[in-house]
């Protein structure tokens, strides 16, 4: 299930007020780039971030917001540059800006909640509904027979004669 967008901004806004204090100034890296310690503190920070706003920017209603995001997207970018100069190496490949990259252009184009209600608007739409039908001695009855394929129908059918004719005892 995803999460409302305001969630998934709130838990973003959480993610970086932890990775700030892993790094104060990223634009000064001297303060964890020699203490190992420090440096995976901030990589490990860096990284929940990264895969949160991965999950946020899956919205089509991501408006960058400093109030709401908890950082601006200047500093923001700041950190990411920080994150690339941390773990690249010599001889590596090209660093990776965002851990989850999106292909192409994904966006969520909308959410639906999936509640008994929905389900039921959903089979009800390929329910036939028959007035009248007839039991096995072809006699027809009054009341309402609810298909929704010709495989199933035998059944409901028996089953509800079962329930006609219990009803029929009773009264």
């Amino acid at each position: 299930m995803v999460e409302p967008y305001v969630t998934d901004v709130e838990k973003f806004a959480i993610k970086v007020s932890e990775m700030i204090p892993t790094l104060l100034d990223p634009t000064s890296l001297q303060e964890v780039q020699h203490d190992d310690e420090k440096k995976e503190a901030f990589i490990l920070a860096y990284k929940d971030s990264s895969e949160q706003l991965n999950l946020v920017q899956q919205y089509y209603e991501i408006k960058w917001s400093e109030p709401t995001f908890g950082i601006d997207e200047h500093t923001w970018l700041h950190y990411v540059g920080a994150y690339k100069n941390l773990t690249w190496e010599e001889g590596d490949p090209k660093p990776i800006a965002s851990l989850n990259a999106l292909v192409g252009k994904t966006k969520l184009a909308g959410t639906q909640v999936m509640d008994a209600n929905h389900i039921l608007n959903l089979i009800g739409s390929k329910v036939v509904c028959i007035k009248y039908f007839a039991d096995h001695n072809h006699k027809y009855h009054d009341g309402y027979l609810l298909t929704y394929d010709t495989i199933n129908k035998v059944v409901i059918l028996e089953k509800t004669h079962i329930l006609f004719d219990s009803v029929i005892e009773v009264n």
